[in-house]
């Protein structure tokens, strides 16, 4: 008895298992489906998801922003970036692809660099004496990530400034 209760069970994965490749394809089809039925709520949550990686990233880095990526190295951005702030007055542009799945943001935005004096020029040596050791600057950027669609929410597949 035991046996056939193995077989069954072994039976029930195989089958389970079997039918993981066709349950990854149907939500392709059906997601299409539900932007294009709503796309304000599809560029609503992409937004959002973009104003929680910019927070994010504000916050800690690109180490912060590593569960709101579809893979890690996915953030393209400068190493001297300390903050992002977004144009409030502006709105993002949010175009989804004919697909559907994949979706393109951008946004005018602010970026923040900072750079170190760590140099041996006089200037500097007096700078970091004086308790200043870097110099922060901002500068007009345009934020560009590209999207895709995963079975729950959106992804960043790539971030980058433009």
């Amino acid at each position: 008895m035991s046996t056939l209760a193995t077989n069954r069970r072994d039976m029930l994965k195989l089958g389970a298992l079997a039918a993981v490749p066709l349950a990854a394809l149907a939500p392709a089809g059906a997601l299409a489906a539900q932007a294009a039925a709503n796309p304000a709520a599809e560029q609503a949550q992409i937004a959002a998801l973009m104003r929680e990686a910019v927070r994010r990233y504000n916050a800690g880095g690109v180490a912060a922003c590593a569960g709101l990526t579809s893979c890690g190295g996915v953030l393209d951005l400068p190493g001297d970036i300390r903050a992002l702030r977004l144009a409030g007055e502006a709105e993002p542009e949010v175009a989804l692809a004919d697909d559907q799945v994949t979706a393109h943001w951008s946004h005018p935005a602010t970026a923040v660099r900072e750079y170190a004096f760590d140099g041996d020029s006089t200037a500097e040596r007096m700078a970091r004496f004086q308790g200043n050791p870097a110099v922060q600057s901002e500068s007009a950027v345009t934020l560009v990530a590209e999207m895709r669609r995963t079975a729950d929410s959106w992804t960043i597949r790539r971030l980058h400034l433009a």
